[in-house]
């Protein structure tokens, strides 16, 4: 059986040489601690920070459109750094559901409200909330575990923030198609 994609979006690819040890000692802390339920990772393959979602299915000539859009891009003089300023989380009615990583780079909401802009995808519920940079650390599967070990999981992510906050994260635009029937999420980038 094929998959077919849930969805798809823009957004800059990042480079994952620079994420291995946090995700080493994360993975270590979980096997120490069998907490393997408790929080899942988010694929390392595929590390981004989203700018703009699109729906499953897009139409050949916007497909195009937004192909000929990042390409234009990739070929542009401008270059994206993107280094990481620390953690959040994303919360649903109180509760931690994602932690995050925080992108440092104010053109990065000005990159998005160009694409808002240019392919007008308003109806997908994802453009509609307000935009918050971020790379998905990991989703928290289990709020009541996960807070008994929130401290030590915090410390291990702050320690090796420390030694990538002052580097460049940032690989490159594409457009990615999303396969949410997978566990983890896949985002395989086009």
């Amino acid at each position: 059986m094929k998959l077919k994609p849930t969805s798809h979006f823009i957004g800059f690819k990042l480079k994952i040489e620079a994420f291995i040890g946090l995700y080493v000692r994360l993975q270590q802390f979980l096997d120490e601690n069998n907490l393997e339920g408790c929080i899942e990772m988010q694929n390392i393959l595929s590390l981004h920070t989203t700018l703009y979602y699109f729906e499953a299915e897009i139409p050949l000539n916007d497909f195009i459109a937004i192909e000929d859009f990042v390409s234009t891009f990739r070929d542009s003089e401008q270059k994206y750094i993107i280094s990481i300023s620390g953690f959040d989380y994303f919360k649903r009615e109180e509760k931690e559901i994602l932690l995050y990583l925080k992108p440092e780079n104010t053109s990065l909401s000005t990159l998005q409200k160009q694409l808002a802009s240019q392919f007008q995808r308003n109806a997908i519920i994802d453009n509609q909330f307000g935009f918050i940079p971020h790379v998905s650390l990991f989703k928290i599967l289990d709020t009541d575990t996960f807070q008994k070990y929130r401290l030590q999981i915090e410390e291990i992510v702050s320690q090796c923030l420390t030694g990538i906050s002052t580097m460049d994260v940032c690989k490159r635009l594409h457009i990615f198609a999303v396969y949410s029937q997978t566990r983890p999420e896949i985002q395989l980038s086009l």
